[in-house]
């Protein structure tokens, strides 16, 4: 980190004011964190070897455009995640309707032209569709009671 900070102060053009994120294999929502904010930092990444000879982990230009689009695919299951966790006392109706949004964009997803995508797209709604199917007629009445 003390290599990182000297390499990004060689760029006066990066607002330093945020920290690099962690990812946390029980927690999904980091990876997301964690690509949003390397992504930030990627000139400091592609120069880090000028300042830490130890650093061996040269990103191709494909690598970077990959985590932008991870980033971009990962942004709506964050916002929706944070909305459904922020909120004091969710509904279900407020549940059921995160949850549809969750299921459209799979579905948007499943049929996107890079692969990579389409094939994350696929595995989340198998493991989608196994809780779902479970909780959704529930969530539905809960839902239709909660607008009177």
């Amino acid at each position: 980190m003390v290599k990182f900070k000297q390499c990004l102060e060689k760029f006066s053009d990066i607002d330093a004011s945020s920290r690099l994120c962690l990812d946390v294999p029980t927690r999904w929502n980091s990876t997301y964190l964690m690509i949003k904010s390397a992504l930030k930092y990627q000139r400091v990444f592609g120069n880090l070897h000028l300042v830490d000879e130890s650093y061996k982990y040269f990103h191709t230009e494909e690598e970077w455009e990959r985590a932008g689009k991870n980033c971009k695919f990962l942004l709506p299951f964050y916002d929706i995640t944070n909305l459904i966790f922020v909120t004091s006392y969710p509904t279900s109706n407020l549940y059921f309707l995160q949850v549809w949004k969750i299921q459209c964009l799979l579905m948007e997803n499943v049929k996107d032209e890079d692969v990579l995508i389409k094939n994350m797209g696929k595995l989340m709604i198998v493991k989608f569709e196994k809780y779902w199917d479970e909780y959704n007629v529930v969530l539905a009445f809960g839902a239709i009671l909660d607008q009177g």
